[in-house]
């Protein structure tokens, strides 16, 4: 695991930031995991409600994320 300060886990370009996905970022990544044609180029299925993104933002997305950080 890397002990860094948490400003450098965010990559800020003028157009762009990258940074690790929070559970606040749920009805986000809803708008986008609900169209069937996103989710035709990804690992799962396409979301039905905003709690199958809390779901897998929860179960799978964030462990992950604790595991690694």
């Amino acid at each position: 695991m890397l002990d860094l300060p948490e400003q450098f886990l965010i990559l800020q370009t003028p157009r762009l930031i990258l940074r690790k996905i929070t559970i606040e970022d749920a009805e986000n990544i809803f708008t986008y995991a609900n169209d069937p044609q996103v989710a035709a180029y990804t690992l799962w299925d396409a979301h039905h409600s905003i709690n199958e993104t809390y779901e897998y933002l929860n179960n799978v997305v964030l462990p992950i994320y604790r595991s690694w950080f």
